[in-house]
């Protein structure tokens, strides 16, 4: 049995996370179950995990920062791309608990990408109210291109001695390469972010929605800008955001 008993990184990230190793565990009939995903799982038409093994969940994770104080890791780190020893591994009889994404099956993720997109369908309740949903429907019953735009930063200033950290000016760079790329359309730039920027432009507009349904307005966007790191790619054919094209830096 395989248990997700840690997130890694941000939502999109955990969405990722979760998506990958329970394809994988199920391409292998593995036993799977997150259990440090409860503030997502009630978005989705996904199964909630039973509170019980949620409760089970917190404290293993106690106990688990105690046996790390005392220089013991009982957790599986495979943070690196899949291996064969990895699946060797989670085979064995047994508790398995890992907290990174590195048991993936890149085939497995192509073969079931219309599944994984009914499944984390922002669930209707969350959005049919809302208004920047509303304005995206407007926007395109206008034939406006949306070009959505996510700037993640946050500790990306420091990971990896911040070589994907971008400032304000990389990204108006960017958007203004594409708004000649797009000259002679309507277009409309949708920054999704949770930080402070200092971009504008009568072109752009700034969401200030939850991350679920800054994943909503996304997927409805003609194209996507970002960097490998802002969650809209899970493989290279496989993505969360169904939008029509994804941009990477």
């Amino acid at each position: 049995m395989v248990i997700i008993i840690r997130r890694s990184g941000q939502y999109s990230n955990r969405l990722i996370q979760n998506l990958r190793i329970r394809l994988f565990c199920r391409k292998h009939n593995i036993r799977c179950w997150n259990l440090d995903m409860e503030d997502m799982e009630k978005y989705y038409d996904i199964p909630q995990t039973p509170k019980i093994l949620l409760f089970l969940g917190k404290l293993t994770r106690l106990s688990l920062d105690k046996f790390c104080s005392l220089g013991i890791d009982l957790v599986f780190h495979a943070n690196y791309p899949y291996r064969k020893a990895y699946l060797q591994k989670v085979k064995k009889t047994g508790i398995h608990l890992v907290d990174d994404w590195g048991l993936y099956d890149l085939e497995e993720e192509n073969s079931q990408l219309e599944e994984t997109r009914r499944n984390f369908q922002l669930k209707k309740e969350y959005y049919e109210n809302n208004e920047m949903y509303k304005n995206m429907l407007k926007w395109k019953d206008e034939n406006y291109t949306i070009v959505g735009v996510h700037i993640r930063r946050g500790d990306y200033r420091e990971w990896r001695d911040g070589i994907y950290y971008y400032s304000d000016e990389v990204y108006d760079k960017y958007i203004s390469q594409m708004r000649e790329l797009l000259k002679g359309k309507k277009v409309k730039f949708l920054i999704c972010t949770n930080e402070k920027c200092e971009i504008s432009s009568e072109d752009i507009v700034f969401s200030h929605e939850p991350w679920y349904i800054d994943h909503l307005l996304l997927g409805m966007c003609d194209y996507t800008m970002g960097h490998s790191g802002a969650g809209a790619v899970i493989s290279p054919k496989i993505r969360l955001w169904n939008s029509h094209r994804v941009i990477s830096r």
